[in-house]
């Protein structure tokens, strides 16, 4: 073993085991790390939709609205056929069919305001309660009910007439 040219056999050793790794050493956080975990965030609540109370202004317009509207149709389609009987113009058919036609849009619109006013006047109170839209659900309400205290107040006024007559 005095051969310096040749290695001369070595013990096998093992490797030195290696320490688990260690995390690294907790860093203080800082001040806005501590303010931002301690502040709370505040929760915004979506601001309530007043679609409800709007559909029952809307509804308890066109209600009233549109007994207006037939109400200026009606007096005008009398009032022409009264001043052609007046003038001496007796065309009976048109006459008659002007008077039909006036009395089945007349009862259309009136079944049909039943609908909307009612309508409206359930959304005005969904939106009294729930609180979509309070204010103009209560006008939307009030006028839903306008309407149809009239209707009721007419369908009991010409109940009534038969009696009145004897």
């Amino acid at each position: 073993m005095s051969d310096p040219t040749t290695p001369e056999p070595v013990a096998a050793t093992p490797a030195p085991a290696t320490a688990p790794a260690t995390p690294a050493p907790a860093t203080t956080p800082s001040v806005a790390q501590t303010l931002a975990a301690e502040t709370p965030v505040p929760v915004v609540e979506k601001k309530k939709s007043r679609a409800v109370g709007v559909w029952s202004f809307i509804l308890g317009l066109l209600a009233v609205l549109g007994d207006g509207a037939l109400i200026v149709f009606v007096l005008i389609t009398l009032f022409s056929v009264i001043t052609a009987f007046q003038a001496g113009n007796i065309e009976a058919v048109t006459s008659a069919l002007g008077v039909a036609g006036v009395g089945f849009l007349l009862f259309a619109v009136f079944i049909g305001g039943f609908v909307v006013a009612g309508l409206g006047a359930l959304l005005g109170l969904i939106a009294l309660f729930s609180g979509r839209g309070r204010v103009i659900g209560l006008f939307g309400f009030l006028l839903s009910a306008a309407a149809l205290g009239t209707r009721i107040a007419l369908i009991t006024g010409g109940l009534n007439i038969g009696a009145l007559n004897g």
